[in-house]
C-alpha cells in the first residue's frame, strides 16, 4: 500500500490529523466534525476545485467490515440513480409517483476514494476509505428539538411536503429492490435547492439491504425506537443471544413503519417511542421489555 503523503493514515485505522487534501481536490479539516457513526466520522470540506462545500465521510478503519459498509452505501446511491425496476401494481399511479420521486429524496454522492485501478477503494496516497457528499443542513431531528422548545408546530404545508419525502423514500427503496431499516429523523436532512428554498433529504445508506433475501441480524443496521414490529418479534424469536447470526427476511413494510413513527413525531413534536425505550432500558439494562412491546402492536 502506498502512503506517500504526510497526511497518510493507517489502513487498519484512525484518521489524519490537522487539515488535509483528498485526491488533490477536496480540503478537510479535523476539527470540524459534523458527525459520527460506528464506522465513520463525517467532517465539513471543501471542493476546492469548484469552490463548494462538502461533507467528507471518513471510515474509521479499511477492514472488510468497514469495507463493506463504504462499497453498500456507493452502490446504494448508484442504483437509486437508474431507471427502477417494473412495476408490478398499478402501472398508472406507480409511473406518476415514478416522475415525482425521480430525483431529490437521497443524499448525493459526488466522489469517493478510489484505489491504483480506480476502482471502488482504499485511497492509495492516504490509505483512507471515504465518500464526498454533497452537505446538507439541519436534521429533522434538530428541528424537532428546537421546535419542541419553541412550542413551534409545523405548518400543514410544511407537514405535507415532509410526509410526501417520508413516502416516496419508501416507495423509491421498494422499486430498486431495497429497504434502508434506519429512517429516522437523524438521518433526515435538509438540502438547499437555491434562492433560500430546501428539501428533505435520506442519508447514510451504507445499511441499505436487498428485500426479499435472508439476512443475518448481525449485518443489520437499525434503531430500536424505529424498528418495525415484524423485525422485533423476528429478533425475539430468534432469541436475544443467538439472534445476531440468525437470518430474516426484509421487507418494504419495515421502511414504511420508520417513516410512520417519523411522521408521527413531526405532528406532535415528541419522540414518543424514543422516551419509552430509554425509560424501559434504564430499568431492564437491556431492550428485551420495548421489542416485546413494539411486537405486540
Amino acid at each position: 500500500m502506498h502512503s506517500s503523503s504526510k497526511y497518510a493514515a493507517s489502513a487498519q485505522g484512525g484518521t489524519p490529523a490537522g487539515e488535509f487534501i483528498l485526491q488533490q481536490r477536496y480540503s478537510v479539516c479535523i476539527s470540524d466534525l459534523l458527525g459520527e457513526g460506528c464506522v465513520a466520522k463525517v467532517y465539513r470540506g471543501r471542493d476546492v476545485r469548484f469552490g463548494r462545500q462538502v461533507a467528507v465521510k471518513v471510515y474509521k478503519a479499511a477492514d472488510n467490515m468497514h469495507f463493506s459498509s463504504f462499497k453498500n452505501g456507493i452502490e446504494a446511491r448508484m442504483s437509486l440513480g437508474r431507471n427502477p425496476r417494473p412495476n408490478k401494481g398499478d402501472v398508472a399511479s406507480g409511473a406518476l409517483l415514478d416522475r415525482m420521486t425521480s430525483r431529490g429524496l437521497f443524499v448525493d454522492v459526488l466522489g469517493n476514494s478510489q484505489d491504483g485501478k480506480g476502482d471502488i477503494g482504499i485511497d492509495p496516497d492516504s490509505s483512507l476509505l471515504f465518500s464526498v457528499l454533497e452537505l446538507g443542513g439541519q436534521s429533522l431531528e434538530s428541528r424537532l428539538e428546537s421546535r419542541s422548545r419553541n412550542k413551534a408546530l409545523f405548518s400543514l404545508p410544511e407537514l405535507r411536503g415532509l410526509q410526501w419525502t417520508l413516502i416516496s423514500v419508501v416507495y423509491k427503496l421498494e422499486r430498486h429492490g431495497l429497504v434502508h431499516l434506519d429512517i429516522k429523523p437523524s438521518n433526515i436532512v435538509t438540502f438547499p435547492t437555491g434562492a433560500g428554498h430546501w428539501q428533505w433529504k435520506l442519508i447514510d445508506l451504507d445499511g441499505t439491504a436487498k428485500l426479499g433475501i435472508p439476512v443475518r441480524f448481525g449485518e443489520l443496521t437499525f434503531t430500536p425506537p424505529y424498528m418495525a414490529p415484524e423485525l422485533a418479534l423476528a429478533y425475539l424469536k430468534a432469541g436475544p443471544g443467538r439472534a445476531k447470526l440468525c437470518p430474516v427476511k426484509l421487507a418494504a413494510s419495515m421502511d414504511l413503519w420508520s417513516a410512520g413513527i417519523c411522521a408521527i413525531e413531526s405532528i406532535f413534536l415528541s419522540p414518543f417511542l424514543v422516551d419509552q425505550y430509554l425509560s424501559w432500558h434504564r430499568q431492564t439494562g437491556d431492550n428485551i421489555k420495548f421489542l416485546t412491546w413494539i411486537g405486540e402492536i
